[in-house]
């Protein structure tokens, strides 16, 4: 999978479960980035109608497939989630 670990660790704020799953091949291959997978997995797990300070909303941290090498400008990672501000 290149420089994707293969797992997606998944924390529960409210209970401090930590439970991880592994990455859809198709997820790693088609998103190259934090910022396209953690909008991906937000459109596909967060509906429209989800409050942005609901317990539902998703907190996403995701880096990409070159954290961790010698890559420029490779060690950036991406917070996703749904704001409460207006998109523009």
């Amino acid at each position: 999978m290149g420089g994707w670990v293969g797992k997606i660790a998944r924390v529960n704020l409210s209970t401090g479960k930590v439970t991880f799953q592994e990455l859809p091949k198709d997820l790693a291959v088609g998103l190259s980035g934090g910022r396209g997978f953690g909008a991906r997995i937000l459109y596909d797990e967060v509906g429209p109608s989800v409050e942005p300070f609901s317990p539902d909303n998703l907190l996403i941290f995701a880096t990409s497939p070159l954290t961790g090498t010698k890559a420029p400008s490779s060690a950036r990672f991406s917070v996703t989630t749904k704001s409460r501000l207006p998109a523009r």
